[in-house]
C-alpha cells in the first residue's frame, strides 16, 4: 500500500496551472508570433497613420501576450480559491493506493468529511512530474498529490500500480 497525507491549499491549484501551461506553451508562443508579425508588417508597410499605431500596438501586445495570459490565470485561480471553503491549510487529504483501488479521504476540522473509494478505471488519466502526481477524474478536474507528502510505500510501487491499471493513461514527464 502507498499512502500520501497532504493539505489542500492554493499551492496545489497553482501546480495544476503550471502543468497545464507547460503542456500548451507552444499555443501561446504561436499567438505571440502572429501578433508581433502582423504588427511588424503594419509598421513596415503602413497605408496611413492608423496602421502604424496599430502595428505598434500589435507588437507590444504580442510581447506582453504570454505574461498577460499567465497573470490572468493566476488572478482567476486566486479568485476561485477564495470562493472554495475547502481550499485551506485546515483541509487534510489522505490518498491511499493498492493494486485494486484508490481511496481518498478529505477532512476539514469537524465540519467536513468525505471518503471516496474507486477503482483505477474511474480515473481519466494520471500525469506525473518531478514533484507531483495529477489524478484526473475528468478532463478538467484533478487531485494533486505532492510527492513529498509520501507517508507509506514507495513512488516506484505507486508507479507500478498506475502502469498496470492505467496503461497509456499514465504519463510521466
Amino acid at each position: 500500500m502507498v499512502e500520501f497525507r497532504t493539505k489542500l491549499n492554493a499551492d496545489k491549484a497553482m501546480a495544476v496551472n503550471k502543468s497545464a501551461f507547460k503542456r500548451i506553451w507552444f499555443v501561446f508562443v504561436i499567438f505571440s508570433i502572429i501578433f508581433i508579425g502582423l504588427g511588424v508588417l503594419a509598421i513596415l508597410f503602413p497605408e496611413d497613420r492608423v496602421d502604424f499605431y496599430l502595428g505598434v500596438f500589435l507588437v507590444v501586445f504580442g510581447v506582453m501576450f504570454i505574461p498577460l495570459c499567465w497573470l490572468l490565470t493566476v488572478l482567476l485561480q486566486k479568485r476561485m480559491n477564495r470562493s472554495m471553503p475547502l481550499m485551506s491549510e485546515n483541509t487534510e487529504s489522505v490518498f491511499s493506493f493498492d493494486g485494486e483501488k484508490v481511496v481518498i479521504v478529505q477532512t476539514k476540522d469537524y465540519d467536513y468529511y468525505e471518503k471516496a473509494v474507486m477503482s483505477y478505471r474511474y480515473l481519466h488519466k494520471v500525469l506525473e512530474n518531478k514533484d507531483y502526481y495529477f489524478l484526473y477524474i475528468s478532463k478538467m478536474q484533478c487531485h494533486v498529490i505532492d510527492k513529498a507528502s509520501l507517508q507509506q510505500g514507495t513512488l516506484e510501487e505507486l508507479n507500478s500500480y498506475f502502469a498496470e491499471n492505467l496503461g497509456n493513461r499514465f504519463k510521466r514527464s
